[in-house]
């Protein structure tokens, strides 16, 4: 048996299938956005709430790229330089690992909020 493939229903399926592709990846790629400004927004929220009240803990992870030699070099030499110096690059340190610490929080709960509306 012979299959006869009418042109014009083939093209319509065939442009079909292709927008309803595109459509999808458009709406998938609308997704990811609202989740990564959803992701940006908590993190803003937990960093500043850091600041504001920062706990013991937050020093000691902000110091911990220090003990890894992370910061070694910036560290002697801002030593060398002066206190001041060397106070404001350790704040520095510790405030960028507060930062770090939001972003990674605002993922957990981010996929926490997906898991429920997955699975109620």
């Amino acid at each position: 048996m012979q299959l006869n493939f009418i042109p014009t229903r083939t093209d319509d399926a065939a442009a079909f299938i292709a927008d309803r592709a595109k459509n999808k990846a458009d709406e998938q790629e609308y997704l990811d956005r609202l989740r990564d400004e959803l992701v940006a927004s908590i993190a803003k929220e937990r960093k500043e709430a850091k600041l504001k009240q920062p706990q013991p803990i937050d020093m000691v992870a902000g110091l911990h790229s220090v003990i890894v030699a992370t910061h070694g070099a910036a560290l002697v030499a801002a030593f060398m330089e002066g206190g001041e110096a060397f106070g404001d690059l350790l704040q520095s340190i510790v405030v960028r690992q507060m930062e770090l610490d939001a972003e990674v929080e605002a993922l957990k709960s981010v996929e926490v909020m997906e898991r429920e509306c997955r699975y109620g």
